[in-house]
């Protein structure tokens, strides 16, 4: 289907209202990036982190707001802009930016489960949780991220003060992974 008078619009724009009524649609409800300066400051933020040299206690940063406003988007766009690239010389994918998702409840046995699954680490869902963290930490090691994002941080919420307390140590006993 042809339109004149089109030329108003960006050419991207023209091309998209060229198409038929389904795949306009389909254009329509695909995610987008709408960028804000709220967001710009939280990817510079994210970016000084990701280039901060490695040292003892990395930073660590907390995206907090209120639910649906823009954090995983964020997080997402960031880790686009970190692409895996696949080393020859050690025969490894590097990933600089690991994302993992908090399970809806504190507990690290999901949590590592979580994390392997977000790697492609081919692993048994019903090992011990010593067996999970040593592969995870295997893994992540080989893989030398230069940074851990970990979505829905909240979820720590659900859990016991113990369990909290489980999880934030988990938490920091990752950070470490960072390579010279």
């Amino acid at each position: 289907m042809k339109h004149d008078g089109l030329a108003h619009l960006h050419p991207a724009a023209r091309e998209q209202a060229q198409l038929g009524n389904e795949d306009r649609v389909k254009g329509l409800l695909r995610d987008r990036w709408i960028d804000y300066p709220r967001a710009t400051e939280a990817l510079q933020v994210l970016q000084r982190l990701f280039e901060t040299p490695p040292r003892d206690r990395m930073p660590c940063l907390l995206l907090h707001g209120d639910s649906n406003i823009g954090k995983t988007k964020i997080t997402a766009k960031f880790r686009r802009t970190h692409p895996n690239e696949f080393d020859e010389r050690r025969g490894v994918e590097r990933c600089p930016v690991v994302s993992v998702q908090m399970p809806p409840t504190p507990d690290q046995h999901r949590f590592y489960s979580a994390l392997l699954f977000e790697l492609g680490a081919p692993h048994n869902a019903a090992a011990g949780l010593a067996t999970l963290e040593r592969l995870a930490r295997d893994i992540l090691r080989r893989m030398s991220p230069q940074m851990l994002i970990v979505d829905e941080v909240h979820h720590l919420l659900a859990g016991t003060y113990r369990e909290q307390r489980a999880s934030l140590d988990l938490l920091k006993f990752l950070a470490p992974f960072r390579q010279s």
